[in-house]
């Protein structure tokens, strides 16, 4: 006996940027793109697009879109079902029959990056499978979004020993970034409407880690500086392109090595004349 009908093929990327690819990164409260191209195979039957989300992305229903040759699809063409870590998605032969082998169908949806991001390690992973016909899940396809941290450390600009009660803004562009202070004294990004937030990251103890953030670069503004020392005239950049900067070493209650470090030095700065 010879199958007739063909295996179809499935493929999942995420928005990275202007381009797709299999990893991106984002900043708690950010909206994440994916799109899914399912190729039709001979003898086409039921599909059915299983998608999984991990704790970190939130499946946001209202943004998914089928569409084939060109043409959206009937929401009544498809059944969508939203599930608590993802959805479920069927295309009925009814629709896939109509579709000529070697046919794309294109799905798009979106996530957002909410408070139980994993930040760093494995990241925040979305996989999808597809079921056609009598058959099993073909072989998953899987994407990752990675978001990240830094150590903002206080030191004294001679000595580098830690200081205590400093107060800063971090900003997206031009845009004030907020934060939520958890119960280790430390900032992570807060999603839209979120109560609670502030836009002042305190450092205690001359150390505080902010996390939830874009692989990109941002702009550290000092609001307030430590008793006895001078405000920084400029804000500092923090670089984050690369990756987190976190993991600051400290020795002694002295910095070492790590994080990203800013510097007061202690006097009095005299007003300036005209």
């Amino acid at each position: 006996i010879t199958e007739k009908n063909g295996q179809p093929t499935i493929e999942k990327e995420v928005k990275n940027g202007d381009a797709w690819d299999t990893t991106n990164d984002a900043k708690i409260g950010d909206t994440v793109e994916y799109k899914v191209e399912i190729k039709v195979a001979d003898g086409a039957q039921t599909y059915t697009v299983t998608d999984t989300m991990s704790k970190g992305l939130t499946f946001n229903s209202g943004s998914l879109k089928v569409a084939a040759n060109g043409t959206t699809a009937a929401a009544s063409d498809y059944t969508l079902t939203p599930t608590e870590n993802g959805f479920t998605l069927v295309l009925p032969e009814s629709y896939v029959s109509t579709l000529t082998k070697g046919t794309t169908i294109m799905v798009t949806y979106n996530a957002t990056l909410n408070k139980d991001a994993v930040i760093d390690g494995d990241g925040n992973t979305n996989e999808v499978k597809l079921g056609y016909g009598n058959h099993q899940n073909t072989v998953p396809s899987k994407v990752t979004t990675k978001s990240y941290q830094f150590d903002l450390v206080k030191v004294d600009g001679t000595t580098n020993k830690l200081l205590d009660g400093a107060e800063f803004e971090l900003a997206d562009g031009e845009t004030k970034l907020s934060f939520v202070k958890d119960a280790n004294g430390n900032y992570r990004v807060a999603t839209t409407g979120e109560k609670g937030t502030t836009t002042t990251i305190t450092v205690k103890n001359g150390k505080v880690n902010i996390y939830g953030l874009a692989g990109k670069t941002y702009t550290l503004t000092e609001t307030k500086a430590p008793d006895g020392y001078n405000k920084l005239v400029t804000p500092e950049t923090v670089n984050l392109t690369d990756g987190s900067k976190a993991s600051a070493t400290i020795e002694s209650e002295t910095y070492v090595d790590g994080g990203v470090v800013v510097k007061n030095n202690a006097g009095t700065v005299l007003p300036s004349t005209g």
